[in-house]
């Protein structure tokens, strides 16, 4: 995405006047973020009355949850096709999703409040959360969400209570008498959701090469997230998924001041993004290093100043093209069917037969690692080897050249 795309509407010196390492107040949208903006001293009224001891702690959840009532704009229909769509397209919005994500913790606000509750313990803690966050999400995609018993259902509910639990940890971070709200606030989550929905759909379409979504389709998507955040505990009047227009200009109005995300970045944000792509690189047995060359390759696409947004990423010489042959294989239906199936298969692998999943996992990890050691500093070689000879080539050249002209002279 080109970031230029997005500042039309603030001036310069309105984005460089926000800065994420001097307070954690949001950005100062004036359009169409402005709407969830307002729920910045909103948490969630529904969980502030559960007991601390009847919240989730990563998986485990108490029967006696609260939910909300099916809401009177929900058009079933239209849920269960948006469904049907992000199933399809599981394998690029997982990828989009990873990128998302990277690109999500320039957020203060939202890195802090993972960092607080352990997300950058390690690669493999990483692994294991952004692991069961996947699950989540496919199942919202398989499982009835109609049904309150079903498994979307209870995951939703799970996710709900795990946010209310990291709030409550998180709540000393936040200084609501300088402007700051609370911990996991209306915004915030709304924040996260437009990730999940709108700029996951923009990755499909631009960086993974589906192509333009049809706007029935797109619309389906964007239902589906809106009762997937309504059952989570984001208000009507701060969801971003209340229309189709409304959740693309919520992605325009928030992408104006993700440059400024990335140049006003905190120190979690260095530490979550590292053992993030330390745990992506883990579960797709690709490596760190692959990791590394796909986002830097993602956030060239953007025209973003790499030298001066991503400075704790290095990557290996020739891993952008290696990112770059990755993303092309995404433009191939069959290709991104066949690893949706795959990502599918892992996830009900987990549950049908745990010791095999984990016998694949561990082999994922020792792959990863070979990756990292041997094939990507291999490709590494090469890829200089490559524009030696290039230069050696050229210097050959320039010498012949230079002789002919002496020998032109001489005559």
């Amino acid at each position: 995405m080109n970031s230029d795309a997005h500042t039309g509407a603030y001036s310069a010196e309105e984005i460089q006047s926000w800065d994420q390492r001097t307070s954690m107040r949001p950005a100062p949208y004036r359009f169409a973020m402005a709407r969830p903006a307002k729920g910045l001293n909103v948490a969630d009224p529904l969980m502030a009355r559960v007991p601390t001891s009847e919240l989730v702690c990563h998986g485990k959840t108490s029967p006696n949850l609260p939910r909300d009532p099916e809401p009177d704009w929900v058009d079933w229909d239209l849920v269960e096709r948006g469904q049907a769509v992000w199933k399809e397209q599981v394998a690029r919005s997982f990828a989009g999703l990873g990128l998302a994500l990277l690109s999500g913790f320039s957020i203060a606000r939202f890195a802090e409040i993972l960092f607080v509750n352990g997300y950058a313990k390690s690669g493999e803690t990483a692994m294991q959360r952004y692991r069961a966050t996947g699950f989540y999400v496919t199942d919202f995609y398989r499982s009835s969400l109609r049904d309150p018993k079903s498994k979307a259902r209870r995951g939703i509910a799970n996710v709900r209570a795990m946010h209310e639990w990291a709030r409550r940890r998180s709540k000393k971070i936040f200084d609501q008498t300088k402007g700051e709200g609370v911990a996991l606030c209306q915004l915030d989550m709304a924040e996260v959701q437009l990730g999940f929905s709108g700029i996951c759909m923009e990755i499909i379409e631009r960086d993974f090469g589906a192509g333009p979504i049809s706007q029935e389709d797109a619309e389906a998507m964007a239902h589906c997230w809106r009762l997937i955040g309504y059952h989570l505990g984001i208000m009507d009047e701060y969801n971003v998924c209340r229309s189709l227009e409304d959740l693309r200009a919520c992605v325009d109005d928030f992408m104006a001041f993700t440059p400024r995300r990335f140049q006003t970045m905190r120190p979690a944000t260095a530490e979550l993004r590292r053992t993030a792509m330390e745990g992506f690189g883990m579960e797709t047995g690709l490596g760190t290093g692959f990791w590394h060359g796909l986002f830097l390759t993602y956030l060239h696409s953007a025209q973003y100043d790499l030298k001066q947004l991503t400075p704790e990423v290095v990557v290996h010489p020739g891993m952008g093209i290696v990112a770059h042959l990755y993303i092309q294989l995404f433009r191939f239906d069959t290709i991104s069917a066949v690893m949706g199936r795959i990502l599918l298969a892992d996830r009900d692998a987990y549950e049908k037969d745990p010791d095999t999943a984990k016998r694949k996992a561990a082999l994922r990890k020792s792959l990863a690692r070979f990756h990292d050691v041997f094939v990507w500093r291999f490709t590494g070689m090469l890829y200089i080897l490559r524009h030696l000879l290039l230069v050696l080539g050229l210097w050959r050249i320039l010498r012949r050249a230079w002789r002919a002209r002496l020998s032109f002279r001489q005559r």
